[in-house]
Protein backbone atom coordinates (compact mmCIF):
# COMPACT_ATOMS: atom_id res chain seq x y z
CA UNK A 1 0.00 0.00 0.00
CA UNK A 2 2.82 2.40 0.45
CA UNK A 3 4.20 2.12 -2.19
CA UNK A 4 1.01 3.21 -4.11
CA UNK A 5 1.09 5.74 -2.04
CA UNK A 6 4.43 6.85 -2.94
CA UNK A 7 4.16 6.32 -7.18
CA UNK A 8 0.88 8.92 -6.28
CA UNK A 9 2.73 11.37 -4.60
CA UNK A 10 5.08 10.97 -7.77
CA UNK A 11 2.63 11.38 -10.21
CA UNK A 12 0.90 14.26 -8.59
CA UNK A 13 4.30 16.25 -8.26
CA UNK A 14 4.93 15.29 -11.90
CA UNK A 15 1.43 16.77 -13.54
CA UNK A 16 2.03 19.72 -11.42
CA UNK A 17 5.10 20.45 -12.26
CA UNK A 18 4.61 19.83 -16.35
CA UNK A 19 1.25 21.96 -15.59
CA UNK A 20 2.57 24.73 -14.00
CA UNK A 21 5.38 25.53 -17.04
CA UNK A 22 4.42 28.61 -18.58
CA UNK A 23 3.72 28.17 -22.45
CA UNK A 24 6.00 29.17 -25.31
CA UNK A 25 4.97 32.08 -27.26
CA UNK A 26 8.05 31.97 -29.92
CA UNK A 27 9.82 29.67 -31.83
CA UNK A 28 10.29 28.37 -35.43
CA UNK A 29 7.37 26.74 -37.08
CA UNK A 30 8.75 22.96 -37.44
CA UNK A 31 5.13 21.24 -39.04
CA UNK A 32 2.05 22.86 -40.53
CA UNK A 33 -0.91 20.45 -40.93
CA UNK A 34 -4.46 20.67 -42.84
CA UNK A 35 -7.22 18.73 -41.25
CA UNK A 36 -10.14 18.61 -43.82
CA UNK A 37 -13.79 18.67 -42.59
CA UNK A 38 -15.10 15.55 -41.37
CA UNK A 39 -17.61 14.06 -39.26
CA UNK A 40 -17.51 12.43 -36.00
CA UNK A 41 -20.22 10.60 -33.96
CA UNK A 42 -21.59 12.04 -30.99
CA UNK A 43 -21.80 10.05 -27.90
CA UNK A 44 -25.50 8.63 -26.78
CA UNK A 45 -26.85 9.81 -23.94
CA UNK A 46 -28.26 7.88 -21.45
CA UNK A 47 -31.12 9.48 -18.69
CA UNK A 48 -32.51 6.86 -16.28
CA UNK A 49 -31.84 3.97 -18.65
CA UNK A 50 -33.67 5.48 -21.54
CA UNK A 51 -30.36 6.11 -24.19
CA UNK A 52 -30.73 8.55 -26.68
CA UNK A 53 -28.66 8.30 -29.55
CA UNK A 54 -26.30 10.46 -30.49
CA UNK A 55 -25.64 11.25 -33.88
CA UNK A 56 -23.22 13.05 -36.29
CA UNK A 57 -21.69 16.58 -35.74
CA UNK A 58 -19.58 17.94 -38.45
CA UNK A 59 -16.47 19.32 -37.66
CA UNK A 60 -15.24 22.18 -40.14
CA UNK A 61 -11.85 22.42 -41.82
CA UNK A 62 -9.06 23.33 -39.67
CA UNK A 63 -5.43 24.72 -40.09
CA UNK A 64 -2.54 24.14 -37.67
CA UNK A 65 0.78 25.14 -37.16
CA UNK A 66 3.36 23.61 -34.41
CA UNK A 67 6.38 25.89 -33.51
CA UNK A 68 9.61 24.97 -31.38
CA UNK A 69 11.61 26.63 -29.10
CA UNK A 70 15.17 25.76 -27.93
CA UNK A 71 16.24 27.15 -24.54
CA UNK A 72 19.96 28.11 -23.05
CA UNK A 73 20.23 24.55 -21.53
CA UNK A 74 19.43 22.37 -25.07
CA UNK A 75 16.20 21.02 -24.36
CA UNK A 76 13.05 22.05 -26.81
CA UNK A 77 9.81 22.66 -26.29
CA UNK A 78 7.17 22.75 -28.97
CA UNK A 79 3.57 24.25 -29.24
CA UNK A 80 0.27 23.69 -31.74
CA UNK A 81 -2.26 26.10 -31.98
CA UNK A 82 -4.78 26.52 -34.94
CA UNK A 83 -4.59 29.43 -37.21
CA UNK A 84 -6.68 30.81 -40.10
CA UNK A 85 -6.46 29.27 -43.44
CA UNK A 86 -4.68 31.87 -44.93
CA UNK A 87 -2.26 32.72 -41.97
CA UNK A 88 -1.44 28.76 -42.94
CA UNK A 89 -1.06 30.20 -46.57
CA UNK A 90 1.04 32.94 -45.64
CA UNK A 91 3.89 30.93 -43.68
CA UNK A 92 6.26 28.15 -44.16
CA UNK A 93 8.03 25.79 -42.49
CA UNK A 94 11.59 27.45 -41.24
CA UNK A 95 9.82 30.49 -41.01
CA UNK A 96 10.14 32.28 -36.82
CA UNK A 97 7.00 32.30 -35.25
CA UNK A 98 5.68 34.68 -32.56
CA UNK A 99 2.20 34.64 -30.95
CA UNK A 100 2.02 38.18 -30.41
CA UNK A 101 2.67 38.10 -34.49
CA UNK A 102 -0.27 36.05 -34.89
CA UNK A 103 -2.40 37.85 -33.14
CA UNK A 104 -2.13 40.78 -35.18
CA UNK A 105 -2.45 38.82 -38.85
CA UNK A 106 -5.68 38.23 -37.83
CA UNK A 107 -5.29 34.46 -37.01
CA UNK A 108 -7.58 32.71 -34.49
Amino acid sequence: MQKFFNHLAFLTILVLFVGCMEPITSGVIIKKEFVPEHEVDDPDIVIDDITIPGGTSIVPDAWYITFQKEFEDGTKRSRSLEVSESYFNEVKVGDLFNIEWKKHKGAR
